[in-house]
């Protein structure tokens, strides 16, 4: 819909355009990837019965296994659940929530939330006592934390837990279950008294954690209420004997605030003089004041800021931040700069409230009036009581007594925010504002955007906002010095030596302490180095970065802790982190030698004389101004009860001392600590440093000759340290994601180059296109380049073949071969291998001939035999081949399953000598001895497949395999040497009453009762897994005669118990026997955290349900097979077990109950087939579908994850906790359900729990319409009835170090893992044939074959139907999925994969350089416009230059300035502060005071453009814009280059003759201007030209050059949008400039503007299509205009009338009806169309409104494109595989649906989406089928997405539109959910809407389709 599309567009404005409406719908490709909130909570695992304060992670000696809570992360409406596995230290996601109806903003834990009792009298009710122990589990059997989460918008809260916590019986809901959601909506708008600001502020909470009942208190809109409530414990429904509780929400309790304020002495007035005029002026102008107003509307308490509960009292106490209600309005002052002044004149306050819920009672128990900081803006708890206040330039601590202990300066801006209570007046020192103690040095930086976690109850790690971590630590009385000698608390900052790269920004910080290290060295330990466990002396010195003032030491017997830190990041990366801190190192004080001693005294004597001159100035009063005498006091106008007595008092010098001033003691400190360095280059730092040896005594301080009376700063005795911190996992984030682009895939270099050169002109061919969006911000910015596999073909793809009728694929590696079969009438096979060629490997066909060499030389017999090579590989059809190793002589063999006639045989073939033999042939049925077994004919083959290669198999067979026969019956064949071949057969009959016991119909309303009442077996798998993961203490099966049927681990003698050491000990080992599973107990293993305690049994148990690794399962496998029945039934045997029962005859046929006994593992009645949520081993009757005749055709077991090695041991161990057991079923409605298998800790059974994929991958109903024309042209084949299926479910193992699978259906499909969660990803095919020419794309798929030796990682080889005459095929070789799995790649969901490209600058726009003159085949260029986030140095703010008493004068002359400024304005009567004076007083804050520290760091932008080779993502050239400039906008356009003379020439023409003009391929930027005097002068823009070219050579090297060519000033301000108009023939460059739109068109060499038109207030963005220009205006929505190319004029057609602020603005079109999508700063979206002739129109000027929604997420772009049918949807090359379509159905493309664009878009929060248009009829049906389904389905924290989507209303009115929503977008987030629900459940929701389920499906289906953007 660009431009480019429009050439040859209308000259007329009549051009007409339908006005029929356009049916939206929205749906989610992928939640937001990032972090914005996290904490720690056990959810997967009950919480340990004791917890130890210094320990939250205990170990189970039972389990042996380390019991760490969850890490629970949350970002917009996506909640995510991981666990640590202390083994690989990964995070393993357990869980995710995506799509939750509401953006979430608080994240708490709580602690006890739900469990269990056996004891019913022990169970809780709504009680609200607050001496509850939450942590007592001693009359529990277990107990589960919770989650508290808020959202935002409207305030809600909810109480939610996931499965894992509550649901232990057999259902499973798979949902976030809520047991209370709190809604303060209707109290919110009570207290806004009309206002409908609040309504939008995001609610702020805070909980209780003192163990007691939880109490949450939530600060509502912004300050407007608080709201108070708890948590108590409630019963509720369990399906199991136990009482169940959890904890539910008690009424809320909001605080009365106006009341509670009287209590708060506020001052009214200010002591400053500037302060003290304002009030004076204002009580002037009104008697009553603004005062008594505030009283009446406001609550008395300001801007509530923040609030936090303080631990140790006995109610719960709220503390409050909040401002001043009668300083300037109450407004809290955000700036960080202030006035002229002692201190800041808009304080803030800190108030403690005491609540009692119970008695609804609360009252203020101290509060400290004006005494915070301004630019504080959140309180943190204290774990020992008291608060933190985090200001921007300091951070302070308030004990629980309300005394402010210490305050810490972090930079020297302090006196402009500073209260005075904090602070002493200027030139003075003292108060309790103090700078970083020494020695550590002073600080220079900023804390806003910082996060805080302590680490225990001193320490805390900070992390400033770009990623640098601090160590923050409250040092004890005993522990510090203060100011002249006083024993007070202090706080420091000092840096942990560590920046976390790649985060852009730091949202969150949460902590987790462990145990020491001595016990947890084995576990997180080992991720420290031994430098960081046993670091030196110099490295911690290092370390802790010390101002030579002190020096650390260690001490034997100080504890060492270790604990995780998470960082979590919304710009970019989030990383986990593992510390050693080190508590309270001993600081050892500097000793000089002679000539340090020597150089220090002439220091002092040199001091000493300077001082005492100045001593002699100071002393003569002469009625001059000089410099102010160093006062001995601390002195300060307010009330000083805020501090402690040791605070008062403070004298920096005794009086028998000298008497210095500030500079004096400053310059004293740096040369008395420097002095070492006088006499003493080049010698060890560590000659000065004497051992300890306990001579500090209180005097005494770490300086020499410094005694602690003369201290000018705090100084500490000792600090902890953070000797080490160690990343060990990072979870990759994309932050926000920008406005892309689309352009081609790189493509391997061309042979031909040259031809390329001599025809540069030509447009290259066209290839795989992709997205590419920019991501993240700063150091985390990037590209994020969505993929597929199959669509990036360069290094990928080794080979391409084209053939015909191929059937299916099959490797033998060892021998070097692909044995590639023929399907339908042809039979035989072509043999195959791989060849190296000089550009890669490739496939070369092998004659058969030299294969068998000299075989049937007389001539070929009229009937085949089974026993010649030739007729088997040539004349037979061959049905499957399977490569194994014979155990006699571990030889290659491979066997053939072959058929002739209706004759099955196996035939094993051996190479010897490069030549095939065969050395034996089994027929399938010879053996039968007399039985009458009816196999008929042969549906399904697999071969046995080790799951886990690393384990070894128990049994002995050299192979086994398995069939499905049409008859219902199954085979299993094993295969072994003895003395010559053994191959027996298991056959497991048709049982036709297999399931009547629990399906009777008893309301005969059950139409298919007799489809599941068969027993016939529809699929089976056979494969070899560990022994201990179908392991079960519990029986699970009944028998015949009682309906049960014991386990099969029973049959044995005492083979279903187990039995611990313990037992052992007890009873002896000959008493129990030898028992495989008995643990041996060995002597070195004494304790649980000893060394061995890495042997840990599989933490994958700690994830939700306990899903099943790869890690931790026995060391031997046994060969299973699993056996799905059309009933529904799904049973998996051990195979070993069952031919040891029936020992005897070759053939042997089994019934039901007879293989049950025999060697049943477990079974399930859950609905195989039919969309079970659950597969377990439940006996509960089930929920069959009524009409849908649904079962499974084929299943495979896999293991999803990390590839397991065999050649380094290291790898499994610590990778294969992401390996997932998981299993895929596809049905005969060829719809494919993924599961992953899990064991509850309370329950060793195992079961299958299904994951949640959103998509339809059944086939189209257009694919069946497609067949059928095909047909009828006789361009296609009708089908040959065959009762053979080919196996479409492939696994795959070590392609791109993964494991898999791959299915080969109707959608091609990789199932992978992400941290080990299984996930879908789409496979794309090169030139795919329109679907419907065959039953599936691909024929044939194989892997497992190594393309060069040394390498661990496979290939694979696919075989799909290519475009040209239908059957035609195309081999394809891969050498892997590296286009996928890379560094920083991700798999987010939607079927796609995301490759981060990390650049480390924040990218603001990318564009393709479509010029084939640039861009190639193999090298696409992009264009990147760039912005490098950097951090300018102002430290020379520090020093000005100046002497003191030049200073003095030119402080001097301002204050006679503003003292003459403020009588002017006195006698004036207008306000000193918004007039002259203000400006005078806002330069004093740029002065540095040095005592506290220097000046911080100031971002800045550099904004340059990049060009960029996408091949390998390498820089080719840059422009760098000027200083100040701004890159605004950026676009690749194609300019006609018509000079004036040829313009004017042309008006006397005829208008029917076009001229024809070149067109000029430029890349447009435009800029915006902002002058060093900021907004005082408006910006202005630029629009800049720019040219790409090729340099170099072109055939050795890629290189261009980026080339200036012209530039224009644009005066009306900046440039926001560039883009290209196009009509007839002539191609214009159309700008946005502040609130114009300017026409300019090139010629001569410069831009010449033609047209223009003016808007309201500032341009947006600019879309064109055709002659129409779509205006966003960024305050006034939309505009509609139409170009007229006569006289060059922009018309105004219609436009929107309300108000909005606009963010993004998109075309939707379907056929000939568009619709203009418009996005606002409120997260709605706005579906308007242009019908003049609707009575809503008024009359054509105006855009109606058709549908609108809330998206629930923020976006700056929304970029167009082409919604693909079911037909091209796997093809990667759409263009070629739609030219085909067309030529195969030259009907298609007329209808509407055919020529469908819609809308995609990156959000702010890291997640994607799409917007897309439907069809009228599928419209009304989604839109049924969610009203319903809003109603009948649970949601995720009881929410309701109903209410969700609602269009948000602005606050401001003035427009046009009324309050009524038109609502008309289906929510595709809630539609997709019903592909996911069990077969009845869709059943019963298709009729409650009057359709079908297959008719829904197929709708969803196409709107998943539409929503590919690759």
């Amino acid at each position: 819909m660009s431009s480019g599309q429009a050439k040859g567009s209308s000259k007329s404005s009549g051009t007409s355009l339908s006005t029929k409406q356009v049916h939206p719908v929205t749906l989610s490709s992928f939640a937001p990837t990032g972090c914005e909130l996290s904490t720690w909570a056990y959810l997967t695992l009950p919480r340990p019965a004791t917890t130890n304060a210094k320990t939250t992670a205990k170990s189970d000696e039972n389990t042996n296994q380390l019991l760490l809570p969850n890490l629970v992360t949350a970002h917009a409406n996506s909640l995510k659940i991981f666990v640590v596995d202390p083994i690989s230290g990964t995070l393993i996601l357990a869980s995710t929530y995506e799509n939750l109806a509401g953006t979430i903003t608080t994240l708490h834990a709580l602690p006890n939330a739900s469990g269990t009792n056996t004891n019913d009298t022990h169970s809780r009710s709504n009680s609200q006592s607050s001496d509850e122990p939450s942590n007592s589990t001693s009359s529990s059997d277990e107990s589960y934390d919770g989650l508290l989460l808020g959202f935002s918008g409207q305030p809600r809260m909810s109480i939610v837990y996931p499965p894992g916590g509550l649901d232990t019986s057999s259902q499973w809901s798979g949902v976030l279950t809520a047991s209370s959601i709190i809604d303060l909506t209707p109290a919110l708008i009570e207290r806004s008294l009309g206002s409908v600001i609040p309504l939008e502020q995001d609610l702020s909470s805070s909980i209780t954690e003192d163990g007691k009942v939880p109490t949450v208190a939530v600060v509502l809109g912004g300050g407007v209420s608080i709201a108070a409530f708890q948590l108590p414990r409630s019963n509720y429904k369990h399906d199991s004997s136990k009482q169940a509780w959890w904890r539910t929400a008690s009424e809320p309790y909001f605080l009365p605030l106006s009341k509670l304020s009287a209590s708060v002495n506020l001052s009214r007035s200010t002591t400053t003089p500037v302060t003290h005029h304002h009030n004076k002026y204002q009580n002037r102008q009104s008697s009553h004041g603004q005062n008594q107003n505030i009283a009446k509307i406001s609550h008395g308490f300001g801007d509530i800021l923040s609030c936090a509960f303080l631990r140790g009292y006995t109610e719960p106490v709220l503390v409050v931040l909040h401002s001043n209600p009668h300083r300037y309005g109450g407004r809290a002052c955000p700036g960080r700069l202030g006035h002229h002044s002692s201190a800041t004149r808009t304080p803030l306050c800190l108030t403690a409230i005491s609540i009692s819920i119970v008695q609804q009672r609360s009252v203020v128990i101290w509060s400290l009036p004006d005494a915070m900081p301004s630019d504080a803006f959140e309180c943190k708890p204290h774990p020992k009581g008291g608060v933190l206040v985090m200001g921007v330039n300091e951070v302070l601590y308030v004990d629980c007594a309300g005394k402010v202990q210490c305050c810490t300066a972090v930079n020297g801006w302090v006196r402009s925010t500073g209260s005075a209570m904090l602070l002493p007046k200027s030139g003075t020192i003292g108060g309790i504002m103090q700078p970083n103690p020494s020695p550590l040095p002073k600080l220079g930086v900023q804390l806003d955007g910082c996060s805080l976690c302590f680490v225990n109850e001193n320490v805390a790690m900070l992390a400033l906002r770009d990623g640098t971590l601090y160590s923050l630590e409250l040092h004890e009385k005993d522990n510090c010095v203060g100011v002249g000698g006083s024993e007070v608390m202090c706080m420091s900052l000092s840096p942990v030596g560590k920046k976390l790269g790649g985060l852009g920004m730091i949202s969150t910080l949460s902590s987790l302490p462990l145990l020491t290290v001595k016990t947890m060295r084995q576990e997180f330990g080992k991720f420290l180095n031994d430098t960081g466990l046993n670091a030196k002396k110099e490295e911690v010195d290092a370390e802790v970065n010390l101002d030579k003032g002190g020096k650390a030491e260690w001490e034997e017997d100080e504890s060492s802790s270790l604990g995780l830190v998470f960082a979590g990041s919304r710009m970019g990366d989030s990383t986990l982190m593992v510390f050693n801190l080190k508590e309270n190192m001993k600081l050892i004080p500097l000793e000089l030698d002679e000539d340090q001693e020597k150089a220090k005294s002439d220091a002092l004597e040199m001091l000493g004389q300077t001082s005492k001159r100045k001593r002699d100035v100071n002393n003569d009063d002469d009625g001059n101004v000089g410099i102010k005498k160093e006062k001995l006091e601390y002195e300060i106008d307010e009330p000083t009860s805020i501090c402690d007595n040791s605070a008062n008092g403070i004298a920096a010098v005794s009086d028998d001392e000298m008497i210095m001033s500030e500079e004096e003691i400053l310059q004293r400190e740096e040369d008395i600590l420097y002095a070492g360095d006088l006499n003493c280059e080049g010698s060890d730092a560590n000659t000065i440093v004497t051992p300890h040896d306990d001579r500090n005594t209180s005097d005494e301080t770490l300086l020499p000759g410094i005694t602690s009376k003369q201290l000018y700063r705090p100084q500490i005795r000792s600090m902890s340290v953070f000797q080490h911190t160690q990343v060990i996992d990072c979870l990759t984030g994309l932050g926000p994601i920008g406005p892309g682009c689309s352009g081609p895939t790189p493509v391997k270099e061309s042979k031909d180059v040259s031809s390329l050169i001599a025809n540069a002109t030509r447009t290259p061919a066209k290839s795989s296109q992709t997205n590419i969006h920019p991501c993240g911000f700063g150091s985390s910015g990037g590209l994020a380049v969505l993929n597929t596999p199959g669509l990036n073909t360069s290094s990928t793809i080794q080979s391409e073949i084209d053939c015909l009728d191929i059937g299916a694929v099959f490797p033998c590696t060892d021998m070097g071969y692909f044995f590639v079969v023929k399907k339908g009438e042809n039979v035989g096979c072509i043999v195959m291998k791989i060849a190296n060629e000089r550009e890669g490997q490739a496939l070369e066909e092998v004659d058969i001939d030299s294969l068998v060499g000299e075989e049937n030389a007389d001539g070929e017999s009229p009937i085949p035999s089974f026993q010649s090579v030739r007729d088997v590989l040539s004349r037979m059809e061959i049905i499957s081949v399977k490569e194994f190793k014979a155990s006699i002589d571990n030889s290659t063999k491979c066997i053939f399953m072959t058929r002739y006639g209706s004759a099955y045989a196996l035939v094993v073939m051996c190479q010897e000598d490069s030549m095939f033999r065969i050395e034996h042939s089994h027929f399938i049925g010879v053996h039968d001895d007399g039985m009458l077994i009816d196999r008929e004919n042969l549906v399904s083959v697999s071969f046995v497949e080790h799951l886990d290669k690393s384990r070894v198999l128990s049994a002995g067979e050299d192979l086994s395999l398995s069939c499905v026969w049409s008859s219902g019956h199954s085979s299993i064949f094993t295969i072994s040497y003895e003395d010559s071949w053994i191959i027996k057969e298991l056959l497991f009959a048709h049982d036709i009453s297999h399931d009547s016991s629990t399906d009777s119909d008893k309301d005969g309303k059950n139409e298919n009762i007799a489809f599941y009442k068969s027993g016939r077996i529809t699929a089976v798998d056979i494969f070899a897994v560990a022994d201990s993961i179908f392991e079960s203490t519990k029986d699970i099966v009944k028998d015949e005669g009682q309906n049960t049927v014991e386990s099969a681990a029973t049959n044995e003698a005492h083979g279903g118990l187990k039995f611990d050491v313990d037992d052992i000990e007890l009873y002896g080992e000959e008493e129990i026997g030898k028992m495989t599973n008995v643990p041996k107990k060995e002597d070195d293993d004494v304790t649980v955290h000893g060394e061995e305690t890495s042997q840990m049994a599989p933490s994958r148990y700690n994830t939700l349900g306990g899903y099943i690794s790869g890690a931790g399962l026995s060391d031997s496998s046994k060969v299973v097979v699993a056996i799905s029945r059309q009933s529904g039934n799904l049973e998996i045997y051990d195979v070993a077990k069952l031919f040891s029962a029936f020992d005897g005859p070759m053939v042997q046929m089994l019934s039901d109950s007879e293989a049950k006994l025999a060697g049943l593992l477990w079974i399930s009645e859950s609905g195989c087939g039919q969309g079970a949520s659950i597969l377990n081993a439940s006996t509960a009757s089930r929920k069959r579908p009524k009409s849908q005749e649904s079962c499974t055709t084929e299943m495979r077991f896999f293991f999803s994850g990390p590839a397991e090695s065999s050649s380094d041991s290291s790898v499994p161990q610590n990778l294969a906790i992401l390996r997932s057991l998981c299993l895929l079923i596809e049905t005969t409605k060829g719809d494919t359900h993924l599961y992953s298998a899990s064991k509850s800790h309370l329950s060793e059974i195992i079961s299958f729990k299904r994951v949640s994929l959103n998509s339809v991958s059944r086939p189209s109903k257009d694919e069946a319409k497609h067949r059928n024309k095909l047909r009828r042209k006789g361009m296609a084949k009708e089908s040959a009835e065959s009762v053979f299926r080919s196996n479409r479910l492939h696994r795959f193992f070590s392609i791109s170090g993964q494991d898999g699978l791959f299915a080969a259906t109707s959608r091609p499909m990789w199932y992978l893992s992400e941290r080990g969660a299984p996930s879908a990803l789409c496979h794309r095919l090169r030139h795919a044939a329109p679907a419907g020419g065959a039953e599936v794309p691909i024929a044939g798929f194989c892997a497992g074959f190594v393309l060069k030796k040394g390498e661990s990682d496979n290939g694979f080889i696919t075989v799909h139907d290519r475009i040209g005459r239908v059957g035609s095929q195309r081999l394809t070789l891969f050498n892997g999925l590296s286009d996928v799995f890379t560094t920083h790649g991700i798999l987010p969901g939607g079927g796609i994969s995301i490759e981060k490209v990390p650049l480390g600058v924040t990218i603001r726009q990318i564009e393709f350089v479509d010029d084939p003159t640039v861009s190639t085949a193999a090298h696409p260029v992009y264009a990147l416009l760039v912005s490098r986030e950097i951090d300018v140095d102002q430290s020379h703010l520090n020093d000005d230059g100046l002497t003191p008493e030049q200073r003095q004068e030119i402080k001097h002359e301002k204050d006679k300035k503003k003292m003459a400024k403020q009588v002017e304005a006195d006698l004036g009567g207008f306000d000193v502060d918004q007039e002259w004076v203000e400006e005078i007083e806002r330069d004093e804050c740029f002065e540095i005071e040095k005592r506290y520290g220097g000046s911080p760091p100031l971002s800045h932008s550099k904004f340059e453009v990049w060009i960029m080779d996408s091949s390998n993502w390498q820089m080719l050239d840059t422009y760098q814009l000027d200083d100040d400039e701004y890159g605004m906008s950026m676009k690749f356009i194609t300019l006609s280059d018509i000079s004036i003379d040829t313009a004017s020439n042309n008006d006397e023409e005829d208008e029917d003759e076009e001229e024809i003009h070149d067109d000029v391929p430029f890349l447009a930027l435009g800029t915006g201007i902002v002058d060093k005097d900021g907004e005082d002068v408006c910006s202005k823009g630029r629009i800049v030209l720019l040219q790409l070219r090729r340099v170099g050579d072109r055939i050795a090297k890629f290189e261009l050059e980026l080339n200036f060519v012209y530039d224009k000033e644009i005066t009306i301000g900046p440039v926001t949008s560039v883009n290209c108009l196009v009509s007839e023939g002539s191609s214009r460059l159309v700008i946005g400039a502040g609130a114009e739109i300017t026409l300019e068109q090139w010629g001569d060499n410069k831009l010449l503007q033609v047209g223009f038109y003016h808007c309201y207030m500032q341009v947006q963005d600019i879309i064109i299509f055709k002659n129409f220009l779509l205006l966003s205006d960024a305050y006034d929505s939309l505009h509609f205009l139409v170009y007229r190319e006569s006289d060059k004029s922009l018309t105004l057609l219609a436009k929107d009338y309300e108000p909005t602020n606009m963010y993004a603005a998109g075309l939707l079109s379907r056929g000939g009806t568009l619709s203009f999508v418009s996005h606002d700063d409120r997260q709605n979206l706005t579906f308007l169309s242009y019908a003049p002739r609707d009575v809503a129109a008024r009359g054509g000027n105006k855009l109606v409104c058709r549908a609108d929604c809330h998206l629930g997420t923020q976006t700056t772009s929304l970029r167009t494109h082409f919604c693909r049918s079911n037909l091209i949807i796997n093809s990667a090359t759409t263009d070629s595989t739609l030219v085909a379509l067309k030529r195969q159905d030259p009907a298609y493309g007329k209808l509407d649906d055919d020529k469908r664009f819609g809308l995609h878009y990156g959000s702010i929060d890291g997640g994607f989406g799409t917007i897309l248009p439907m069809s009228e009829g599928i419209y009304w049906r989604l839109t049924a089928l969610q009203s319903v389904m809003s109603n009948a389905l649970e949601s995720d924290c009881s929410l309701s997405h109903r209410a969700w989507r609602l269009y948000r209303r602005a606050p401001r009115r003035g427009g046009c539109r009324s309050n009524d929503r038109m609502k008309g977008v289906v929510d595709g987030d809630l539609v997709m959910k019903f592909a996911d629900l069990p077969t009845a459940d869709q059943e019963d929701l298709a009729s409650a809407i009057g359709s079908t389920v297959d008719l829904i499906l197929d709708n969803l289906l196409d709107v998943g389709v539409s929503s590919m953007v690759v």
